[in-house]
């Protein structure tokens, strides 16, 4: 039994829950919900063989749990900092384009910003301005941490870990029920560790994930989402900033439970 099977087999068994099949919900939306994305390159689907990305893995993960279907919008950019000016100049327009009650996925990969000596103040600022703006044009916005890589592991993790805290801290800052959080980065920093699984092999090099290291940080995030976005809750948010009015519940007893990718 080689790596890389081992690997992806033992996070879609001990992580995921793999063999138990996934309840479909009582009530399903026939709309696909927009899904606006922002970051590097991990975010964008560098060196995924899918050109998916870890955070379109992550929804089209979570989706069918939550009875949702999504289109995505990706304006990611491979090598961006936090502080790109592309970013900052477009963004108010890219959230006005997919219209209000879309999702926003803040998404940076941060090692552009170590390398950079971003500090962390600057992080913050600039990624709470981000959550703004999203706010301001009817957004429901998800923070979404990065995927472990080589670097993180290595040389790089101390630096990382602490733009991380940064971006986290600029999230929790608004308190708001629109701003919600899905901490990839620390989940799978530990899932790997906990069970000694061997990091290169979901690793292209030292700054990106592969399509194993995609299809891990993917299936985690699928996991964080199905925790923080309760499907009740987030259908009314986005059907009020739509100008609707009410969505159903989900019935008595509904499982969650994530299939798995695997």
């Amino acid at each position: 039994m080689n790596g890389r099977w081992l690997g992806a087999a033992l996070a879609g068994a001990t992580m995921l829950g793999a063999g138990a099949p996934p309840t479909a919900p009582a009530s399903a939306w026939t709309t696909p919900v927009p899904v606006l994305i922002v970051g590097g390159s991990a975010a964008v689907g560098w060196v995924d063989d899918t050109g998916m990305g870890y955070v379109e893995r992550g929804f089209l993960g979570y989706g069918p749990s939550a009875g949702m279907a999504f289109t995505f919008t990706n304006h990611a950019i491979p090598g961006a900092r936090v502080m790109n000016p592309t970013v900052g100049a477009h963004l108010d327009e890219w959230v006005s384009a997919v219209g209000p009650g879309a999702l926003v996925a803040i998404a940076w990969g941060l090692l552009n910003d170590v390398r950079r000596h971003t500090p962390p103040s600057v992080v913050k600022a600039d990624v709470a301005r981000q959550i703004r703006t999203a706010l301001a044009r009817a957004a429901v916005v998800v923070l979404v941490t990065p995927p472990a890589t080589r670097a993180s592991f290595e040389r790089e993790g101390a630096a990382e870990r602490r733009l991380v805290k940064a971006e986290l801290a600029a999230a929790r800052s608004f308190r708001s029920h629109r701003v919600y959080v899905a901490d990839v980065f620390d989940a799978e920093m530990r899932y790997l560790t906990r069970h000694h699984l061997p990091y290169r092999v979901y690793m292209a090099g030292p700054w990106d994930p592969n399509t194993e290291g995609h299809r891990l940080a993917g299936a985690i995030l699928a996991r964080r989402l199905t925790k923080v976005l309760r499907p009740g809750r987030v259908r009314r948010q986005i059907l009020r900033l739509m100008g609707e009015r009410a969505v159903p519940e989900p019935a008595t007893g509904e499982r969650t439970a994530m299939p798995s990718p695997y």
